[in-house]
């Protein structure tokens, strides 16, 4: 848990009656600590055998425990973690498949490119184009625009 509160340039606080308080729920210790505790807990919970749970060791959860449940938040929160964790394994399989699908295109290029590169070179060095053409694949029209 971080507290943050608004400073003026010499360092006085700009008031007693503002703090920005953050809370990473991921890092929620399992330890019962403080009166906050609870209401953190309540906040982190994904299902309804968790929400019951906790509304039976803590009685003055059970009123928001039921609006929750009022309200059919418990199974549209499951729904939306569901999906958004779906999303994210689509994400990353579409990404591994167009870094598939472009090593494979600029290897392919690479390769068009380098008999490029030795035809100019053969060229160079007088051979003649039946020869390039035997040696790297490409055809005469390509060689001649070399």
């Amino acid at each position: 848990m971080s507290v943050y509160e608004l400073r003026n340039d010499k360092n006085r606080s700009f008031t007693d009656m503002l703090k920005v308080v953050i809370i990473e729920l991921p890092k929620l210790p399992e330890e019962e600590d403080s009166a906050l505790w609870p209401w953190l807990r309540f906040l982190k919970c994904g299902n309804k055998e968790e929400y019951e749970m906790l509304a039976k060791k803590y009685p003055k959860l059970k009123k928001p425990i039921n609006c929750v449940k009022r309200m059919g938040l418990i199974e549209s929160i499951r729904y939306y973690q569901f999906h958004r964790n779906l999303a994210k394994v689509d994400e990353r399989m579409l990404h591994e498949q167009w870094k598939e699908d472009g090593m494979a295109e600029g290897k392919a290029i690479g390769i068009v490119e380098g008999k490029r590169e030795i035809a100019r070179n053969l060229l160079a060095e007088g051979s003649t184009p039946e020869f390039v053409q035997k040696i790297t694949g490409l055809s005469i029209d390509e060689i001649a625009k070399l």
